[in-house]
Order: structure tokens, then sequence, then C-alpha cells
């Protein structure tokens, strides 16, 4: 059987050949992107501080940044996780499971009849109770979008096909949940501050310099204790929990949703075909990672990518 995930499923919806590259050659780059890779810092440390008691939750967290970050990016995660922690540690929610994957078959919703080729998987970042004893999915996301009430990052989530598969996979986990909680974590904007080059330094007729130079660069610690001021000013600027329900009628929309998408990667894989869509290229201002491949100036083979299966994400990965 092979899996259908969240993450195989907007890949097909984005792109037939970016999905044929990632989900069925199993190619990933070999360098994973900055962004991508702060994303990954975040979830792990939040993943270890859901995973224990508040008394530690915060070093435990800080403990699991992987070493070898770069220490103004390490500055950047650990005001985040403090900012994290001061805001939610007191909210009285606890972790039924952490890191929990589910599989479930994929039913045709007009007979009922399991799929022979498919099934749906994935694996959610918690289970959580909250203090007035309803169920939650949490799914933790880091984003420079604006995250604010209204904002288009918000109103994606009525459709988001990521929310609506973790309702089918904890139903099928046998957790009667009230939906999913989306756990946003805005990531500061700030740099580190540079020091003035010495050709635009500026000074009064006193010979006093004006405002706002600096002499030096900013230092690891006073860039993260800049940012840690920053978001405790303004901390719902920085973090969320958006509650995001499904009514039956909207799983029902999105079981046909996803059985037609698998139908469209069946009839890909039996013609051998897996067209290119020119308009995901550049979504959100970065190129697509295999663009090097479907422009020709980069080969799957040339060391630029590495085969690490179709799902690496989840330890069943078919």
């Amino acid at each position: 059987m092979e899996l259908l995930t969240s993450s195989r499923l907007k890949s097909f919806r984005a792109c037939p050949r970016q999905h044929y590259h990632a989900h069925v050659q199993g190619y990933r780059p070999a360098r994973e992107p900055a962004a991508m890779a702060f994303g990954t810092a975040i979830h792990e440390a939040l993943a270890a501080w859901w995973s224990t008691g508040t008394a530690t939750a915060f070093e435990l967290a800080l403990e699991h940044l992987p070493a070898g970050m770069d220490p103004f990016v390490r500055a950047r995660a650990e005001a985040m996780l403090a900012g994290y922690h001061a805001f939610w540690v007191g909210e009285g929610f606890e972790a039924l499971a952490v890191e929990k994957e589910f599989r479930l078959p994929l039913l045709n919703p007009e007979t009922g009849k399991a799929s022979r080729t498919w099934e749906m998987a994935g694996k959610v970042d918690a289970i959580v109770r909250g203090p007035d004893g309803r169920v939650w999915v949490l799914e933790h996301k880091t984003t420079s979008e604006d995250a604010s009430p209204g904002s288009p990052y918000r109103q994606r989530l009525a459709l988001d096909g990521q929310v609506s598969q973790y309702v089918e996979g904890a139903a099928a986990m046998g957790f009667d949940i009230a939906g999913v909680l989306y756990d946003v974590l805005v990531k500061p904007a700030q740099k580190p501050l540079l020091a003035t080059p010495p050709e635009a330094r500026k000074f009064t007729k006193a010979g006093a310099p004006y405002a706002g130079q600096r002499a030096h660069n900013e230092t690891v610690d006073a860039y993260r204790e800049r940012l840690v001021e920053a978001i405790l000013e303004a901390p719902h600027r920085y973090y969320a929990r958006v509650e995001v329900v499904r009514f039956e009628d909207e799983r029902d929309e999105y079981r046909y949703d996803v059985w037609q998408l698998a139908e469209q990667m069946r009839a890909s894989a039996r013609t051998g075909r897996a067209p290119r869509n020119p308009d995901a290229c550049f979504r959100y201002g970065t190129a697509c990672a295999f663009w090097p491949v479907c422009t020709r100036t980069a080969s799957l083979d040339g060391g630029d990518y590495a085969r690490v299966g179709a799902n690496p994400e989840l330890s069943t990965a078919a």
C-alpha cells in the first residue's frame, strides 16, 4: 500500500512533476533550505517541550535545538522558545500523545470500499486536552507571515487539507477531538545590528557621533535579549492558537477531494507522465526545489539531491 500524507497531497496539487520527483522517486534537496531547517529545529524543540512536565520543559526544549546552528540563528530560536514558554506554560493544557503516527484506509466516499492502492497516513505533533476537558490535535507552525485575526494566513485554514487529514487521523486513533489547534509561532523579523561602516559615520561639529550609529556589531547575547524584549512587549503578535473545526459535510468534501486526487495520481502512474505546472515554480517568491532539474541545469544524481524515500517523515513509510 502506498501512503497518502498531507505533504504528498499538497505536493501533487501544486505540481505533478514535483510530486513525481519527491514522492515517487523519493528525492529531496541534499541541503535543507535555511527556512525549512529553522522550522524543523523549532518543531523538534517543541516536541520536547510538550513531552515533559512544565518545570523542565523550557530547558529540555533548548537541549533539543540541533548542534552546529549559526549562533545568531540559534539566538532567534532561543528567544522564540523563551516567549513560547512564558506565554503558554500556564494555560493548563495536558499532552495525551506527542509525535503520534496514524494510518487508515482510504475509502471510496460513494461505495465505502477501501482502496487497494492507497492508505492515508500522517504524524500529528500532539494530542492535547485543554483545561475545559476538550481534546485537540495540536499542530505547530512557524511562519514569517502576518498571522493576526482576519489575515490570509488564518483564512486559508478554512480549506487547509492538513487540518482535515488530521481530524480523520485523530478519529482513526480513537480520539474524540473538538478540532485542530493551529499553534502558530511568528518568526521575529529583527536582524542582528551591524556596525556603521567607517566611511558612513557622521559626527557633530563638537566631534560626537550622531545617534543611531554603531561602533561594533551586535553580540549574540545582546541580539537574543533584544528579541526577547520585543516578543514579551507584544506576545500576541508572535504567538497564536487558532481553533479550527470541521463539520461532517466539510469532512465529506475532503474525502471526495482526496479520493479524486488519488485517482489522478493513479492515472499519472499508469501513463508514466507527470505534467509540469509553471505557475507553481516560484510560489512565495522562492524557486521550487526541483526547478534546476526541470530547467536541465542540474541532475537528480548530480549531488544536489539525495534519495530519502517517499515519506521520510514517517517511521512506517512505504
